[in-house]
């Protein structure tokens, strides 16, 4: 099964195609947060800058915290050293050639 419409809320390549043999409208499928008017509410608001760095008031309590990033352990084993794809990636395929003659008919 396909979750992808569980994931990002968008109908995956199988439910479109189902959907095309139905003629039924695609837009009535996704969610309502890629739809216009959802994007033209979220920035109705007014968005004020907040200017640059130097004019901020920041805290004492807050300028003495430091963080920190977590410390990084290496992972056990020898590394990959052919990056793994994602989904929907492919590796386009060198076809192979006989190494005396270098057609590819017969290996």
């Amino acid at each position: 099964m396909c979750r992808e419409f569980e994931i990002d809320l968008l109908p995956c390549a199988h439910a479109l195609a189902a959907l095309r043999a139905c003629k039924r409208p695609f837009i009535d499928f996704f969610s309502h947060y890629y739809k216009k008017s959802s994007l033209v509410e979220a920035y109705a608001g007014v968005i004020r800058p907040v200017g640059h760095m130097s004019d901020w008031e920041i805290p004492d309590e807050i300028i003495s915290l430091v963080a920190h990033p977590p410390e990084w352990m290496s992972q056990a084993g020898r590394p990959c050293k052919v990056r793994k794809q994602s989904k929907g990636e492919f590796r386009s395929r060198k076809e192979k050639t006989c190494s005396l003659c270098k057609q590819a008919s017969h290996n």
